[in-house]
């Protein structure tokens, strides 16, 4: 394994089975809670050579993993007896239309539900890297 450059990670693990704009919608979530929690993860706004501004973007990289639904519980488990930040993504969600749902109504969803009964089908992690590394050792990066 390459020693990474950053004292930090981010890992986003999305579950093997959903369908392509499943995964990338959780991961867009997924993302979107590291940039907000952690506003040191990202870099600055920026100007190309034509002085187009474009939006600040993640200042390292952001590793996805795939992995079936037991081994995403189990990396979940394993980073919060870490310490880590960890966000989630609950299959229910889906079920909800999704245009005419506002994103409280989501949270209010999963909050409703007691922690070992959340049907997660993403998390995220941040933390040191080392650990980060530990709670995704065996799982797979995203094809």
């Amino acid at each position: 394994m390459i020693k990474s450059q950053f004292p930090t990670k981010t890992a986003i693990v999305v579950e093997r089975n959903l369908l392509p704009w499943q995964e990338l919608n959780v991961t867009a979530f997924l993302a979107s809670a590291i940039a907000f929690r952690f506003p040191e993860t990202m870099g600055p706004e920026f100007n190309d050579a034509s002085n187009v501004n474009y939006l600040a973007i993640f200042r390292q990289p952001v590793l996805i993993f795939q992995a079936k639904q037991n081994d995403l519980k189990k990396v979940y488990r394993k980073a919060r007896e870490n310490n880590l930040f960890v966000g989630i993504y609950t299959r229910p969600i889906f079920t909800r239309p999704i245009f005419q749902t506002q994103g409280e109504d989501n949270i209010k969803a999963i909050a409703a539900i007691k922690e070992e009964e959340q049907d997660l089908v993403g998390v995220v992690l941040y933390g040191e890297t080392d650990l980060v590394n530990q709670c995704t050792k065996g799982i797979s990066l995203h094809k």
